[in-house]
Formats: C-alpha cells, structure tokens, sequence
C-alpha cells in the first residue's frame, strides 16, 4: 500500500518541528515522536516528573505537580508557593524537608528571604556517605570574597576573575588560577594546567545548609522524610498499581 503524499508532509513537519526543539534545547538529546512534550527521564526513558508534597503526621499530600524537566532543581520553590496557597499558610512558620535533587543557588536564596521557613536540604555527599574521598581541593576550600569578588585558592595564591553569568537567576563567577604551572600543591588541586573554581552569590547559603544538615536536626530530618513522603510513592505504586501516564500531553497528564 502506497503512502499519501499528505501523509509524508504531515511526518516532514513532524521531524523539523522535532529537530527544531532539538536545536533550542541542547541538553536534550531525544524526542518522543509520539508525544514530543515528555522528556528524557533518567532510568526509565522518555516520560514526566512527579512532584508530590505531604504533611509530617498524616501522609496526607498538600500539593502536587507534574512537570517534563528530567530532575527536581527547578521544583522547590513552585512547591513551596503551592503548599502555602492550598494550606492558606504563608507567613506561618513550618519546616521543608526536601531531597538533594532540589538543591539549587536559586532555591536557596529563595528560602534566604522566607523566615518563616526553615529548609532541610541535604548534599549529595549526606545521601551517598559512602562514595569515595574528594581527590582534590573541593571548591569550599577556596577563600571567595562575594562583596569583592576576589578569590584565592587553598594556598593563598590569588586568582584571576574569568567570566561572570547569571545562571538559573543566580549570579555565576569563574576564577581561574595564576600560579598553578610552578605551584607544589597542583598534584592535589588539578591534572589542567591551571585550576578554574566557578563561585555563586549562595555560596554562603549552600555553606550554612550543609552544616544544618550535619546537625542532630538535620539528621533527624533526612529521616523524617523518608518516613513521610517515600512511603506515598510506595502507596502509589504497589497499593493503587499507579505506575506510569497513560494520557499524551502535558496538560492531560497534569489533569
């Protein structure tokens, strides 16, 4: 059976328009054809995000959305708007226990400005304790100077202001270094040929989080929430056998 030239332009356009979303998006390497709006998820291929948020007694879920970006960093702060406008809360005092997928500059100082809200938001290294030693000096070492913007590395050495962007609505500074090709310490900072740090304006922020998280309090709150939020998942999923979209489309499956 021949196909139908109409049919073959319908598919053309299908495929530029595909491409075309490829080109103005460059951290997305495929398209669902079938459904062009769900993206690449991790593990699981093309698909949608989940996003629930529940209270600390009763489990009960207060806010939820469903998004196609393939992780959590741009997630907290619409959560947070959404759980004070469905509970009528804003202003009031409450706690948020997040994983580290939401971590982010832009989250963080978000939170900074909300003192009503006191954040519990772990780093990699609190969920995965056990992954290997850092084999160079991490960026917490490097002495930044936000209100000057000067930096200096572990040894004292100054570095020279690279480039300066703003990123996810957080102001961005690279450093690179000036005296790492004659530097004894360079077998412990870089196998380049000089050492560049990217520094952010919620570098202090990230700072203050981790040793909240490195508190009793903050250990207790990893705990709490895998006691709260995981188990509705787990409900999801085994009790109501809720295990994927079967609507195409952004806003179906959102409804």
């Amino acid at each position: 059976a021949g196909i139908r030239l109409s049919q073959l332009e319908q598919r053309k356009q299908l495929l530029e328009q595909a491409q075309l979303t490829l080109d103005e998006n460059p951290n997305q390497k495929r398209i669902n054809l079938t459904d062009p709006e769900c993206r690449e998820q991790k593990s699981i291929g093309p698909g949608y995000n989940l996003q629930i948020a529940t209270d600390n007694h009763l489990q009960i879920i207060i806010a939820h959305d469903v998004t196609a970006e393939p992780n959590d960093v741009n997630q907290l702060i619409p959560m947070v708007e959404q759980i004070e406008d469905n509970t009528q809360s804003l202003n009031q005092p409450k706690a948020i226990y997040a994983d580290a997928g939401y971590a982010s500059g832009r989250a963080l100082s978000y939170l900074d400005e909300k003192p009503n809200v006191t954040a519990y938001i772990p780093n990699r290294e609190h969920v995965h304790p056990d992954q290997p030693e850092q084999r160079f000096f991490i960026k917490q070492e490097f002495d930044f100077d936000p209100s000057a913007l000067t930096c200096r590395c572990p040894i004292g050495e100054a570095m020279r202001l690279e480039s300066r962007e703003m990123r996810r609505g957080v102001l961005n500074i690279k450093f690179k270094g000036t005296a790492c090709p004659t530097c004894d310490q360079k077998h412990l900072c870089t196998e380049a040929k000089y050492r560049k740090v990217r520094m952010t304006m919620a570098d202090h922020l990230v700072r203050d989080m981790n040793e909240r998280m490195d508190s009793p309090a903050g250990k207790q709150a990893m705990a709490i929430r895998r006691q709260t939020v995981e188990p509705v998942f787990g409900q999801l999923k085994e009790q109501l056998g809720f295990r994927k979209f079967h609507l195409r489309g952004l806003a179906k499956v959102k409804a």
